[in-house]
């Protein structure tokens, strides 16, 4: 598998770059860390990718199967992918690999003429002496119970879509004992490790909520909602009795005039889970990324720091920040708009400069859509006091354009409740200085906008 010449390895790193474990440097560092430890530790760093990736293929090469053990790790990420099968299909080497093109179930015994009870297995020493091999004893798995609140259950589906993945993930590290989308259980069972999504929205979600964190060593909050109120934080702006009526009086897509009275009764408003109980780990996104959710766990229960980026969406994105002569403000509906240019320089709010990365590869941008911040807040955002998304954007779409400041942010002011609304319920918005954010809202709701 080593032997083979400098346009076949050249090759290699431009398939591997297509796979998305590969791609990016977030998931390529989870690559790495599954690796055995001598071959890990050996390779060297380079914020270059095509170097980076060159100097993991020449770094295994020099280690009996190396490559072998590569494959089957970023298999193990992305098998179900078709940069992958492309992978496999145009790289003759790999093909004739038995790990890739033959998994063996870890339930089946090798074919052999001789039975052997593991138990009853003797070996004889330099002194003649018998003694019992004795079987390893079987690792203990952490035990891991999930339950949501009120949400979309965005965050559950993501786990799910963890598909074939799932069972090798958690085969030898986890054991899944509650987890309401796949799993018909209404009973809040002992576990190490609890996962929430969802926000605090109803009396439900606060009895729920006690009963994860009583029932749960670890809790997780999963998802923007739990870390920072979710989408539905949008009704910030009003009072219950103006969203029940909106929603079941007054709501011309609604035949009723009823507000249901036999259900779990609404709070003043959403809430974060941490207002309610104590929250060890927050991992947000709408829904993260399954590679976040697989660190995460992974760091949680070998007690170390998740190896997760700590940049915005931007770092990822393949548009360009160029400035330019554009004097108008558009929103994404209005309009062509060019494939490589920021949305910034065009006079399109994005929000990926000021929102954590969760998402991985900038997929809206990428996409044509603009970020609306569905990841919640970056770090400059929320560690610094005077630091507001309107006014960090409304700078960088001035300086990048024609088009004044003070336009910008009472653009921004008008779309709170889409560019806020992941957020909008959260201390970090709530109580800055510069975002009397309740207040715009509602200024603009009077005036119609």
């Amino acid at each position: 598998m080593n032997n083979f010449g400098f346009d076949e390895k050249q090759q290699l790193v431009e398939l591997l770059l297509k796979c998305p474990s590969i791609e990016n440097v977030g998931t390529r560092n989870l690559v790495l860390q599954e690796l055995p430890s001598q071959i890990s530790t050996a390779i060297i760093g380079n914020p270059a990718s095509k170097v980076h990736v060159l100097g993991i293929v020449n770094t295994c090469r020099n280690f009996p199967d190396g490559l072998e053990h590569l494959f089957k790790v970023i298999r193990l990420f992305d098998g179900a992918t078709i940069p992958f099968q492309e992978l496999i299909e145009n790289f003759p080497i790999i093909k004739s690999l038995p790990v890739i093109l033959e998994k063996k179930p870890e339930n089946e015994e090798s074919n052999t003429d001789v039975e052997v009870n593991e138990v009853n297995v003797v070996e004889v020493n330099e002194v003649n002496v018998v003694k019992e091999k004795k079987p390893p004893p079987t690792p203990t798995k952490a035990t891991l119970s999930i339950d949501w609140l009120s949400g979309c259950s965005g965050c559950e589906v993501a786990f799910a879509d963890l598909h074939e993945q799932l069972p090798s993930v958690l085969k030898n590290e986890v054991e899944l004992v509650r987890l309401p989308i796949l799993m018909d259980t209404k009973e809040y069972v002992s576990a190490d490790i609890g996962m929430v999504t969802g926000s605090i929205r109803t009396e439900h979600d606060i009895d729920a909520a006690h009963a994860m964190r009583k029932s749960c060593k670890t809790i997780i909050a999963l998802g923007t909602c739990p870390v920072y109120g979710g989408p539905h934080g949008g009704g910030y702006a009003h009072t219950t009795d103006e969203l029940l009526d909106r929603s079941f009086v007054h709501n011309p897509s609604t035949r009723t005039t009823v507000i249901p009275t036999d259900i779990p009764k609404l709070l003043k408003e959403s809430r974060t889970l941490d207002s309610e109980i104590k929250v060890d780990v927050y991992m947000p996104g709408c829904p993260p990324h399954y590679a976040f959710i697989i660190e995460g766990l992974r760091a949680l229960l070998s007690g170390r720091e998740p190896t997760m980026g700590q940049h915005n969406v931007c770092f990822d994105c393949v548009r360009s920040m160029d400035k330019t002569d554009v004097k108008t403000l558009r929103r994404s509906y209005e309009g062509e708009f060019e494939p490589n240019l920021c949305f910034l320089s065009q006079g399109i709010l994005c929000f990926g400069s000021v929102a954590l990365d969760r998402c991985r590869r900038a997929p809206c941008p990428t996409a044509g859509v603009p970020c609306f911040a569905c990841g919640g807040p970056s770090l400059p955002v929320i560690l610094e006091p005077q630091m507001d998304v309107w006014t960090l954007i409304a700078e960088r779409m001035a300086h990048l354009t024609e088009i004044p400041k003070a336009h910008i942010v009472n653009e921004i002011k008008k779309q709170a409740k889409t560019h806020y609304a992941y957020a909008m319920v959260s201390p970090i918005f709530r109580y800055k200085p510069t975002s009397p954010l309740r207040k715009t809202l509602i200024q603009h709701i009077e005036k119609g906008n």
